[in-house]
């Protein structure tokens, strides 16, 4: 079978040609625009028709938000529109004066009751002198030169009082002393001291405390606590009525075997 060589189609009779020429479009279609698309308003998609057309719809730009930044209508959000703070809040009441008043007026009324009293009591005292003399409320004053309401006790003798040193005669032999008497005669405090001699150098040394006093000329001291006690010693106590400024002797009391001693004052 030979090809055709016109423009007629063998299997379309209609005579419509199965090959248009080139560059014209066949009939009912459109040319391709050079981009290779078709304009939208002229193909729309099957069945949709293009937005353009789409009921309701408007090309129109939305105006702009109002400033609080929201599109609601006015009173929305309540009479302060969002985006603005709120309102300052009242301010608070200042009571410094308040109080500084009621502190004033306290101080006002003190004075006045103060003075009040003050010009009451001067008035009566002023009366009070006028109806007859003033008794004195205070005690008189002691004029110098007067006795004291109290007497001091007398002081020690002078044969008492001081460091007196000798021998005093027990058991044990002769034995050296020294005798410290402080105070006054009501009350005397003493430190009776003993050691050995050169003549008896076997005696321990000792020391104890002793309180005494001296009444109607007699000199009376007891031991009362040790000092430094030597094993198997016992204190002693002493009397006296023979001291002058010098000398003192008297007699060893309270313990058998004791006699005498014999002091001078150092």
């Amino acid at each position: 079978m030979q090809p055709p060589t016109s423009g007629a189609d063998p299997y379309y009779p209609s005579g419509q040609s199965a090959y248009p020429a080139s560059g014209v479009p066949a009939s009912g279609a459109p040319a391709s625009p050079s981009s290779g698309y078709a304009p939208t308003s002229s193909f729309p998609a099957a069945g949709y028709p293009s937005y353009q057309e789409t009921p309701g719809y408007s090309t129109t730009p939305l105006p702009p938000p109002p400033p609080g930044g929201f599109a609601g209508a006015p009173g929305t959000y309540g009479a302060q529109p969002p985006g603005f703070p709120p309102p300052p809040a009242p301010p608070k009441r200042n009571l410094l004066p308040l109080i500084l008043g009621i502190v004033v007026a306290l101080i006002v009324v003190g004075a006045g009751c103060f003075g009040s009293g003050y010009l009451f009591g001067k008035n009566r005292g002023e009366a009070a002198a006028d109806s007859g003399p003033r008794v004195a409320a205070t005690p008189k004053t002691t004029t110098l030169g007067s006795a004291s309401p109290t007497a001091e006790a007398p002081a020690a003798q002078d044969g008492v009082t001081g460091t007196w040193k000798g021998t005093y005669t027990c058991n044990q032999g002769e034995t050296g002393l020294t005798l410290t008497i402080e105070g006054q005669d009501s009350a005397l405090t003493a430190t009776f001291e003993f050691y050995p001699t050169s003549s008896n150098p076997n005696v321990e040394k000792g020391s104890y405390k002793m309180g005494g006093n001296v009444t109607d000329g007699r000199l009376a001291l007891i031991g009362t606590d040790w000092i430094e006690q030597p094993a198997g010693y016992e204190m002693v106590d002493l009397s006296s009525s023979d001291f002058s400024g010098t000398t003192m002797n008297g007699t060893i009391d309270g313990a058998p075997g004791c006699t005498t001693f014999s002091v001078t004052r150092s």
